[in-house]
């Protein structure tokens, strides 16, 4: 089954990831992505419709990685809400290594993405 990907994300931190992956990748993405920039002085309500309405799009039929950057932030508290709906899985720490781990792996199950994701974006953090 595919997997689609939502980066909620501060700011355009999510934009700018798949921005990068689309460059990296020649412009086409393996997997359907959309990202949902929350502001600091955003309207919750606007910010959960706009969620709501993008998950209701990508998981139509097939399963939904939800990618958060900070673990108990406001991005990640507001998508808490899908945690325990069976065709979506959140992820915290997002990343560009992630991401691109992700789309290299766009054909594998929902358990080895997760796997993937998680080690990708490890492995992208070095001291150089």
């Amino acid at each position: 089954m595919a997997v689609n990907l939502l980066l909620v994300t501060h700011g355009r931190i999510g934009a700018e990831i798949l921005d990068s992956a689309r460059a990296t990748f020649g412009g086409e993405l393996p997997m359907l992505c959309n990202s949902v920039p929350i502001s600091h002085d955003c309207e919750p309500d606007t910010v959960i419709a706009e969620i709501q309405r993008l998950v209701d799009a990508l998981a139509d039929n097939t399963e939904l990685l939800i990618l958060t950057d900070l673990y108990g932030a406001t991005p990640c508290n507001i998508t808490h809400h899908y945690a325990h709906h069976a065709k979506i899985n959140i992820i915290a720490g997002v990343n560009l290594p992630m991401v691109i781990r992700l789309l290299n792996y766009s054909h594998a199950s929902t358990d080895e993405l997760i796997n993937k994701a998680i080690s990708g974006g490890r492995e992208g953090i070095l001291v150089v």
